[in-house]
């Protein structure tokens, strides 16, 4: 049987900015589609909301593309109780990932699955060319 998969891990240091972007672009959108299928995973405004004053969501995870208004609210509440935030991708292809369509807003509920999910977001957007800096310092 011959597989198309490599029998090794790609290692993100030996990658240029934009493979190491792509990379973990790529887990980000992984990692939010098994926090969907674990149920560890709430969307839509209203619920996050809810859900950010019961205490439940531990990373807000907010569209690029949603709408400023609805955004601001939802980062001035996140803010207010202590919710971490991060602002990221575009809704289709989070909503893609996740299997829930017509979201711009997720809230993780899992503390492991948001701690995974937020390191691989800052790592998309800490080694994306321009914010790769990391060569200057060797």
């Amino acid at each position: 049987m011959n597989s198309k998969r490599s029998k090794t891990r790609p290692d993100p240091e030996l990658m240029t900015g934009e493979e190491r972007a792509a990379y973990y672009s790529r887990k980000v959108l992984s990692y939010l589609g098994f926090c969907a299928k674990a149920g560890k995973l709430r969307t839509g405004t209203n619920t996050c909301l809810s859900e950010m004053e019961k205490g439940s969501v531990k990373l807000l995870i907010v569209a690029m593309d949603m709408a400023e208004n609805s955004a601001e609210k939802l980062l001035r509440r996140a803010e207010r109780l202590g919710v971490e935030v991060r602002r990221y991708g575009e809704s289709d292809a989070l909503a893609k990932a996740t299997g829930k369509y017509g979201a711009g807003v997720f809230g993780i509920t899992d503390k492991e699955f948001a701690d995974t999910v937020a390191g691989a977001i800052d790592n998309t957007t800490l080694t994306g060319g321009a914010f790769d800096d990391r060569e200057e310092h060797q």
